[in-house]
């Protein structure tokens, strides 16, 4: 099972930070100070939708494997997105449509406002899919990796007849 777990599971980041940077092997690390470095051609960050759908890299791989990865997916679980960009959300939809037993999970800080459920409300108006497919946990990123993500929790979100991996 361990090894369905580690095939199964993708991590896209396609909005950068300016604390995340390629090190020496070529892996995306984070920094907690990037102020302090001397080269700022070697942080990644993507600006906005124009840049966002340039020809060259990073900015067209990353959204050219989100599509591919997403499409396959059965559970796409989206940590501190707030579906406000059309092309990902036009991306989420399309893979949504495909499967129709696909499931979203929404991970996002939710004030009191949104804690009653507006804030699922609003990601599937603004998904246009059905609200039995999406759920939300209204916690914190490493709140949520570090305590709550585990293969129990996805299975819990999975139909009773499929497997999560």
């Amino acid at each position: 099972e361990e090894d369905a777990v580690s095939q199964g599971i993708r991590l896209f980041k396609l909005h950068g930070s300016l604390d995340w940077r390629l090190n020496a092997k070529k892996q995306l690390i984070c920094e907690d100070h990037p102020e302090t470095s001397s080269n700022a051609k070697d942080y990644q960050l993507i600006f906005g939708t124009r840049n966002k759908l340039r020809y060259d890299d990073p900015y067209l791989v990353p959204l050219y494997l989100f599509r591919q990865k997403v499409h396959d997916a059965r559970l796409i679980i989206c940590i501190g997105y707030s579906f406000g960009d059309e092309h990902i959300n036009a991306m989420l939809v399309h893979a949504m449509k495909q499967d129709p037993k696909a499931r979203l999970l929404s991970v996002t800080q939710c004030d009191n406002e949104y804690a009653d459920g507006k804030y699922k409300d609003s990601v599937v108006a603004k998904l246009q899919v059905s609200s039995d497919r999406v759920d939300v946990q209204c916690l914190g990123a490493a709140k949520f990796l570090g305590e709550t993500l585990d293969i129990e929790f996805v299975r819990k979100l999975m139909p009773d007849d499929e497997a999560p991996f």
